[in-house]
């Protein structure tokens, strides 16, 4: 049992009796039954969208209807094919591979303009840990389909790191690459978050590029810290300059500190661990307010620029838990609850001294990362008392955002429902929650990290992190794949983006009729932060320790 101060102990006891005033139909409901609703909505929500919206992108949640974000490529069904095994549909993940194997879904040859964040979290990670079960439960006439189709997009999306400062670019075209007009800004999250699923990709090809490219772009994000050792939130990759002074853990920021730690650990990277080592102390040096909540500083003079709470940021607490700060992580997440208490969500941004809703962000978009974090806590302490919570956050989902087709994000200014249900409501928020009630299932017991998006990769017995990592020049050209259809390519270029900058050559540029442009960011920003906090991998760092200073041991 997780041991408190008095005043947690007050403050937990407080919100229980609110519970029990307030809400008592939800701790009535046993953790058994709790369970199987969380597996029947799944379940309701999961065939809806294949009768409904398959193979668009996302079902819509008030009218039935469907939205594409990536031409029809069925991104929902690919964020959930792992959720389908752990929701034990073993069933409807063989017939899943049927329909997209006879659509030859998903097709990423498509003249779309895609988020290379999105794409590698929801579609790469999505495909990896699909083709991982498929093996391990030998489906049948699977002939490493995912697995194709990951390798696929990986080459799809390598152009877009052929930069001079070797940071890719934020987006790029499936079909023709980089536009000539690509946005030369990308976010910290954006540009650092890949390593999981590059590597993972990188150890089932047996092809060092992907780990490389993107541990590379980590490295040149890493030297232009400044001099008190802070990252802001967006950069020039073409200058290498910060193009935004601020530095946060939140929006933009998130999954880059993320990765340092679940890498680092997946792939024995001691550089990243070292890193991450190095980011904790800043931002708690810098960042920290009170303990529980952090600020946006200026990252050349660290004065305070913003100091909000926004619903990304209920990862963090998942982080300082796999970090080995367990005490901190209880504190955040007692304190992060009591805002969910108070308006049945998170919202966006939510105003610190003094606190209060900000109408235009006082939005809950059935974000999973406060329940996220309330998963690892439950996992490591098995304090009932996450049970309880996770319990009142489930009724209040299927009170509050329960809709026709779904469930639909909401108002908590005014509690209009909002027609929109993002693929991570199913792929991490009611993962998350099943995985809560659920504590017999393979991944309580198993070996596995978390991706951003929640999905679970087994960790390797064996990396050769040099292998993978300190390529020379003239193995990365034989590495390149050229992908097909490709007419932009710049007379002299080459795919070894390490020749083009030796010859001075322009990277590929691309001139489209009618671009196909459609923001992912349900905000309007560009790069939306993970979900994060697919901090699992609880099991799978169990006894980890290193010479950094981080030491996760679990009971």
């Amino acid at each position: 049992m997780a041991k408190f101060t008095r005043g947690n102990l007050i403050l937990k006891l407080s919100i229980i009796l609110l519970i029990i005033l307030f809400q008592a139909e939800s701790i009535s409901i046993d953790t058994f039954r709790a369970k199987e609703i969380v597996r029947q909505e799944f379940k309701r929500i999961f065939e809806q969208y294949m009768d409904h919206a398959f193979p668009h992108d996302l079902l819509l949640p008030l009218n039935c209807k469907w939205k594409d974000l990536y031409g029809a490529n069925a991104m929902t069904l690919i964020d959930n094919l792992d959720s389908l095994i752990i929701f034990g549909e073993k069933a409807t993940f063989q017939n899943a591979l049927g329909r997209l194997k006879e659509l030859s879904l998903p097709n990423f040859k498509m003249d779309v303009h895609v988020n290379c964040f999105e794409s590698n979290i929801r579609f790469m990670g999505g495909l990896l840990s699909a083709h991982l079960q498929a093996k391990n439960l030998t489906i049948e006439n699977y002939s490493d389909y995912f697995l194709k189709k990951a390798e696929e997009l990986g080459t799809r999306l390598l152009p877009a790191f052929q930069t001079p400062t070797l940071i890719p670019f934020g987006s790029i075209n499936l079909l023709s690459g980089v536009d000539a007009d690509e946005s030369k800004r990308t976010s910290l999250a954006s540009a650092g978050t890949h390593t999981l699923e590059w590597g993972m990709l990188s150890k089932l090809t047996s092809n060092p590029i992907y780990y490389h490219k993107a541990r590379q772009a980590i490295d040149s994000l890493w030297k232009r810290k400044t001099k008190d050792g802070l990252l802001a939130k967006e950069i020039n990759i073409f200058t290498g300059i910060w193009s935004n002074d601020q530095a946060g853990i939140g929006i933009n920021s998130d999954s880059f500190y993320e990765y340092l730690l679940k890498s680092g650990v997946m792939y024995n990277d001691h550089g990243l661990l070292q890193m991450f080592q190095e980011s904790i102390k800043v931002i708690d040096q810098y960042l920290r307010v009170n303990r529980v909540w952090f600020r946006n500083v200026n990252v050349y003079k660290t004065n305070l620029q913003h100091f909000f709470f926004s619903s990304l940021m209920a990862f963090w607490p998942g982080v300082e838990l796999l970090s080995g700060r367990d005490k901190i992580a209880q504190d955040m997440v007692i304190h992060y609850y009591q805002i969910w208490r108070l308006y049945g969500g998170l919202p966006e941004i939510y105003q610190l001294y003094p606190n209060s809703l900000i109408e235009r962000y006082a939005i809950y978009y059935l974000r999973p990362e406060l329940i996220e974090s309330i998963y690892y806590l439950y996992l490591k302490n098995h304090d009932p008392w996450y049970v309880l919570i996770a319990k009142d956050i489930l009724y209040g989902l299927l009170k509050l955002n329960k809709a026709k087709c779904g469930f639909a994000s909401r108002h908590l200014y005014n509690h209009k429902s909002i027609n929109d249900m993002d693929s991570f409501f199913l792929s991490e928020t009611l993962k998350y929650l099943y995985l809560i009630f659920d504590q017999d299932n393979f991944i309580n017991k198993g070996n596995y990290i978390f991706t951003t998006e929640a999905h679970y990769l087994p960790v390797l017995p064996k990396f050769d992190t040099e292998k993978y990592f300190d390529l020379k020049k003239n193995d990365i050209s034989l590495l390149y794949k050229k992908p097909e259809n490709n007419s932009c390519i710049n007379k002299g270029s080459s795919f070894d983006p390490l020749e083009n900058e030796k010859k001075k050559l322009t990277w590929k540029r691309c001139k489209r009729n009618k671009p196909f442009r459609e923001k992912l960011s349900i905000m309007g920003l560009d790069f939306v932060e993970n979900k994060h906090s697919e901090y699992s991998g609880i099991n799978a760092l169990r006894g980890y320790s290193n010479n950094y200073g981080i030491k996760i041991n679990f009971s």
